[in-house]
This record gives C-alpha cells, sequence and structure tokens, in this order.
C-alpha cells in the first residue's frame, strides 16, 4: 500500500496534531507491504516519512498519549523549542506473524532543524508480541499494516 498527503494546516488554521493543536502545513508519505507470505508466515515491512513546517515561528512540542487502555493518563511531553521553521520525520515497522503469534517492531527519528542552536533528533521505538489464546491467527490488512481478528490478508 501507498499513501501520503500535503496538509495545509498553516493556510486553513486547522491543527495536524489533536494533542497540541498547533497548526503546520505538510508533506507525509508511508509505503507498506506484505514482503514474504506463506500459509503460516507473514512478514510485513513498513517505511514513512514526513516533513512539517511550524507556523509563524510558533516552534514545535512533541506530545504523546499512551496508546495502551491499560495506561490512559500516562502522558509525555517536551518543552517547546522555538526558533525551529521545519523538521522532518522518517520511521519504518516491521511485523513477523507465524500462527497465534505476532512480533510487531516500529522505530520513528525526528530531525528538528533550528535556526540558531544545534539540531536535535527525537527517537522512539517499540518492539511488542502478541499471542492469540485461542489459536487463530490476526489478519493483516497491507495497505494500512494493520492487524486485526477475523480478516484475510490481502
Amino acid at each position: 500500500g501507498f499513501s501520503g498527503g500535503v496538509f495545509f494546516g498553516n493556510a486553513l488554521k486547522v491543527a495536524i496534531d489533536e494533542v497540541d493543536k498547533r497548526s503546520e502545513d505538510a508533506v507525509s508519505v508511508r509505503v507498506s507491504c506484505n514482503a514474504w507470505q506463506s500459509p503460516h508466515w507473514l512478514v510485513h515491512l513498513g517505511a514513512n516519512g514526513a516533513l512539517r513546517f511550524a507556523a509563524d515561528d510558533d516552534g514545535v512540542r512533541f506530545i504523546r498519549n499512551a496508546e495502551s487502555f491499560l495506561t490512559p493518563r500516562l502522558r509525555l511531553a517536551h518543552p517547546r523549542l522555538r526558533d525551529v521553521p521545519h523538521y522532518g520525520v522518517l520511521g519504518g515497522e516491521f511485523a513477523l506473524r507465524h500462527g497465534a503469534w505476532l512480533l510487531q517492531a516500529e522505530y520513528l527519528a525526528a530531525e528538528v532543524a533550528r535556526r540558531s542552536t544545534r539540531d536535535p533528533t527525537f527517537d522512539s521505538y517499540y518492539v511488542q508480541v502478541t499471542w492469540l489464546i485461542t489459536g487463530e491467527a490476526l489478519g493483516c490488512f497491507a495497505g494500512f499494516g494493520t492487524f486485526r481478528a477475523g480478516r484475510t490478508d490481502g
């Protein structure tokens, strides 16, 4: 699957990020595929990239809420970095499924371009293992790179 977009948050005064409520212009692209598949195995690969432009030197702030229902109040926030005209984000994803087992990993790096000081880089990643006690295999939406029960691969 391939997806991409051009977003005009500054011009329309619409926030791309629902957490920070700041508007940005952005160009994003994502590609993913099931690189290898057999009746019992599946290897999924994906990559993404984005270039975002901060509004009127408003800076950038990275805030994320936990995606787990076990820690709904966990929120990670970085102080706002000023003097940031733009920043780029690159990432990769990997999944390996064998029967009821699923191993997933993702890595993201944000390279922040600043005018007056050195450019910081922020990294994030996760690795998780899932096992379905019922023994069924999670189906993969190849175009979106998501796994769900009750879905055939394609």
